[in-house]
């Protein structure tokens, strides 16, 4: 439930499911801090994030920065999502 509550307001507007499957269809949830440098895997350590972009960082811990443009594109991308 906590990383349902990750997903930006807009998209979740009237619970629709093919808007929340639509904003996660290019999403993974990344890692802050990776598993392998001692993150855990709990919500507070995860974020929805382009998966291309997670497959990128590997391992390295997601900078204060990253999670910064995270939150603003996933903004962003819940509102765009409705006018595609």
């Amino acid at each position: 439930m906590k990383l349902f509550e990750k997903i930006p307001g807009t998209s979740k507007l009237g619970v629709n499911e093919r808007t929340i499957r639509e904003f996660l269809s290019d999403k993974h949830g990344s890692h802050i801090i990776p598993r392998s440098q001692g993150g855990s895997n709990g919500a507070d350590n995860i974020v929805w994030e382009i998966g291309i972009d997670n497959l990128r960082r590997k391992a390295e811990v997601m900078t204060v920065g990253e999670q910064f443009y995270i939150r603003v594109y996933n903004a962003v991308d819940s509102i765009t999502a409705d006018c595609r």
